[in-house]
Parts: C-alpha cells; sequence; structure tokens
C-alpha cells in the first residue's frame, strides 16, 4: 500500500483521489473533459481540480490549446496562464 500523506510524487487515476487533497495536482490529457457537455464529465473534472491545494496544472497533449477550448476555461481572474 503507499502512503499517500509521504513527501514525494504519488500517481493516481481520477478514481483514486475522492476525498483527498495534495499540494499540487496535474490533470493530463483535461482537454478530453472540456469537450463534454455532460453532467458526469462535469463532475469529474470539478472533483479532480478541486484536490489541489496550492497549484493545478493542466496538460493537454499539443503545442498549443485550441481557442475553442482554451475559451472554456475561466478566465485570468481565476486561473494563471503562461
Amino acid at each position: 500500500m503507499v502512503a499517500v500523506l509521504a513527501p514525494g510524487i504519488t500517481v493516481l487515476n481520477g478514481k483514486s483521489i475522492n476525498g483527498q487533497e495534495f499540494d499540487t495536482v496535474f490533470v493530463m490529457e483535461f482537454e478530453k473533459f472540456l469537450g463534454k457537455k455532460d453532467e458526469v464529465a462535469k463532475r469529474s473534472m470539478y472533483m479532480l481540480c478541486s484536490r489541489a491545494r496550492d497549484a493545478l496544472i493542466l496538460m493537454y497533449e499539443g503545442m498549443h490549446l485550441p481557442q475553442s477550448l482554451l475559451a472554456k476555461l475561466p478566465g485570468s481572474d481565476l486561473l494563471s496562464r503562461p
């Protein structure tokens, strides 16, 4: 069994993080959530993002996020963009 509270990097899937918080959370392939409109996908994305205490890093496969998906993210008042 992995000690989730131990210092270091812990890799988990979305189903394993229920009820836990982390200093930093990386959400891989988050564009898969942005394209979906169903409530299950929205709740999953919220649950993944709400696990981060200090930093949330949204990872996208590719060089630049398409403008159509970028427009679906919160504004710069909530989300710092590089």
